[in-house]
């Protein structure tokens, strides 16, 4: 379920993000939509963040958003650590 309207979403052929349950792994998300299960509330103590960018796009770009990114969370979420990790076709 990807939100709490109970919309169902075609997974077939999507990029997906995933995470591991006992009973193996889980879709989560998209570059469209995120699943109910993995939104950030008060009680969120950690989290992974995914920024989808053209293939073409300039690696120090998105470098760039990614460290943007951290220091968003760490100065306005009071995140206690935060990094990124660019991982390039």
């Amino acid at each position: 379920m990807f939100n709490a309207a109970g919309q169902v979403i075609d997974l077939e052929d999507l990029l997906l993000v995933c995470r591991r349950t006992e009973a193996g792994w889980q879709p989560c998300g998209n570059a469209v939509k995120d699943a109910m299960v993995t939104k950030v509330r008060e009680t969120t103590r950690r989290l992974v963040a995914v920024l989808y960018a053209p293939p073409d796009e300039p690696v120090v770009s998105v470098e760039r958003w990614a460290a943007r990114y951290a220091e968003v969370l760490k100065a306005h979420c009071h995140a206690q650590e935060a990094g990124f990790s660019v991982i390039a076709p």
